[in-house]
């Protein structure tokens, strides 16, 4: 391949998809097993640092939850800076901070004063909240499809099955034990990101590399991940209510979890496929928040059916992966990021303004639920399309060759064959580009392109887009 220059512009937007495919990893299991062992590390940094569970564990330590706060709006901003500024050293960036927070763990055994105890706690804080921003961007940016499905479904159920056990109530599970897994989780992490190469980094887009930005679904998607942000923590909010509730919350999205990863393998069933399924259990499970004032036996219920809204937000990494495949751009990770900590501020916002209507705020995150489902159904067409071609294979390359997948899957379902154009257009619609975007990419008028459309649809004898999607799954 040739090597690329920005100044040059060597390389074409589809060569440049093409590249990036090939630095994505097929990550082994007991790597995937080291990086999923930053969940529980992560939640049991948050439930010994401050009042925010209303279960018992706290650290000894004279821990001020002011100063956490700070430390989580400090370590948030950060991420997301180094993110935009620095994408390319976020591996380093792990390693670094992985090995101070473990140097700083490590020196809470020392005999040292109370004042340092604190100021190393809060070192080591501050680096678990600073890394939760570079999790979702390694696997958007360095994980393959596969590695990222077996992480999130097998790995991840795996990590909350623990992080269950270390918020359980029945038998408080005390800091130094906490303390002492959080070196061995440090250990291996460090196994994993210094076994993850330093060195390679996909090539991010330009607005001068000729790369389109399809606006409108991007932004569809940010509102998705945003919302479903809110679900999660509410469900949480939902569980904290009821006896056992958090333990029982992240033990269902185990199960959960691994029922995805079961459909997956055995039955070739994608995960986001199960996501509208997934938030209509979690609005089920508010709707059921009022009944079980009356009802206390059903608070349970209502703890394992919002689990299923969390386990729908924990495949934001797909849908990350499935925009980085149309437009590599290096602000996806950090807009995550930044929506994930936006919605933090908003819903302790309105569980301050709801706190003596709880019917009325379960009533609003239902809606959001319906909210999230609608948008969902609309979005998942093109989520999935992602998933089933790969940049070499794309219509680009059917203009020169008229041999790619693309092109034999639909000129199949055609009385007539498709024009270059056409298969371009057909591949546009498929992503998710507007009309507008798409005149902009194939330097057309929005008119020739509906003219395009119309020519397309007519050739292959369907009428909607929805019907272009059927025939595209045979790809």
């Amino acid at each position: 391949m040739k090597k690329y220059d920005r100044n040059e512009n060597l390389l074409s937007p589809q060569e440049v998809l093409s590249h990036n495919e090939t630095v994505r990893k097929e990550i082994p299991l007991p790597m995937l097993l080291c990086f999923s062992l930053f969940v529980i590390w992560q939640m049991g940094m948050i439930f010994f640092s401050s009042n925010a569970l209303s279960i018992g564990g706290r650290t000894p330590l004279p821990i001020d939850v002011d100063n956490t706060t700070l430390l989580v709006i400090a370590g948030y901003v950060l991420s997301i800076c180094f993110m935009l500024a620095f994408p390319r050293k976020i591996v380093w960036a792990e390693r670094s901070s992985a090995a101070i927070a473990l140097a700083a763990i490590l020196g809470l055994f020392l005999p040292t004063s109370p004042q340092t105890q604190v100021l190393l706690f809060y070192i080591h804080y501050f680096f678990c909240i600073f890394m939760i921003g570079f999790e979702t961007a390694l696997m958007v940016n360095l994980f393959s499809e596969r590695s990222i499905i077996l992480h999130l479904t097998l790995m991840y159920p795996v990590a909350e099955f623990l992080v269950a056990i270390l918020q359980n109530e029945w038998s408080p599970i005390p800091f130094s034990v906490f303390h002492i897994f959080s070196i061995m989780a440090l250990i291996g992490l460090l196994i994993f990101f210094f076994w993850l190469p330093a060195g390679e980094w996909p090539i991010l887009a330009r607005k001068n590399d000729g790369f389109i930005r399809p606006k409108k679904f991007f932004s569809k998607i940010y509102l998705l991940l945003f919302l479903g942000g809110l679900l999660t923590l509410f469900g949480n909010s939902i569980a904290e209510t009821v006896p056992y509730g958090v333990s029982i919350y992240y033990a269902s999205a185990a199960v959960i979890g691994l029922v995805l990863f079961f459909l997956w393998k055995s039955r070739s069933i994608h995960p986001l496929t199960c996501c509208p399924y997934l938030v209509g259990l979690s609005a089920l499970g508010f709707l059921l928040v009022p009944v079980s004032q009356y009802f206390p036996a059903i608070g349970t219920l209502t703890a394992v059916l919002s689990a299923a809204g969390m386990v729908m937000l924990s495949l934001y990494a797909l849908m990350g992966f499935s925009i980085m495949n149309r437009y590599p751009s290096r602000t996806i990770t950090p807009v995550i990021v930044f929506l994930a900590f936006l919605t933090v501020l908003i819903h302790t916002a309105m569980l301050e303004a709801f706190r003596d209507s709880e019917t009325l705020l379960c009533i609003l995150y239902f809606s959001i639920a319906v909210a999230v489902a609608l948008l969902y159904f609309v979005l998942q067409p093109h989520l999935i399309y992602a998933f089933h071609t790969h940049p070499k294979e794309t219509a680009e390359k059917a203009m020169e060759t008229h041999s790619s997948v693309v092109a034999e899957a639909l000129e199949e379902n055609s009385f007539d064959k498709l024009s270059p154009q056409e298969l371009r257009l057909a591949e546009l619609i498929l992503q998710g580009y507007t009309n507008s975007e798409i005149a902009e990419e194939m330097n057309l008028t929005v008119g020739t392109v509906k003219g395009y459309r119309k020519n397309l649809y007519s050739k292959l004898q369907i009428h909607s887009k929805k019907e272009l999607f059927e025939l595209s799954k045979k790809l």
